[in-house]
């Protein structure tokens, strides 16, 4: 489990279900925060899109761009850029990588 502390760094806790959740943390203050069964996804003041655990598949293929939001399912991301387009990645087991 990962979050982000009032002073805008992540803290991650518990036992993960990947080992990199809890090592590859990155530095820095984040406003927005995603977890994802491997991958784990955080959003600058910037709008700059980071990415930490596995990826084995595709989790940590992070689209350039600047965004607001993101939401993350077992195996893929989506991510809302600043121009309200909508960016997937990770794995396509079911169709979610299909972008309506």
């Amino acid at each position: 489990v990962c979050g982000i502390k009032s002073n805008g760094e992540v803290a991650c806790w518990g036992t993960p279900y990947h080992p990199n959740l809890s090592t590859d943390i990155p530095s820095g203050q984040f406003e927005k925060i995603g977890c994802g069964i491997e991958t784990c996804c955080v959003i600058d003041s910037l709008g700059e899109l980071s990415c930490w655990g596995d990826n084995a598949n595709g989790g940590l293929n992070v689209p350039s761009g600047t965004f607001e939001s993101l939401s993350m399912g077992y195996y893929h991301t989506c991510a809302q850029d600043v121009d309200g387009l909508l960016h997937c990645w990770g794995s396509d087991s079911f169709g979610q990588a299909t972008v309506p």
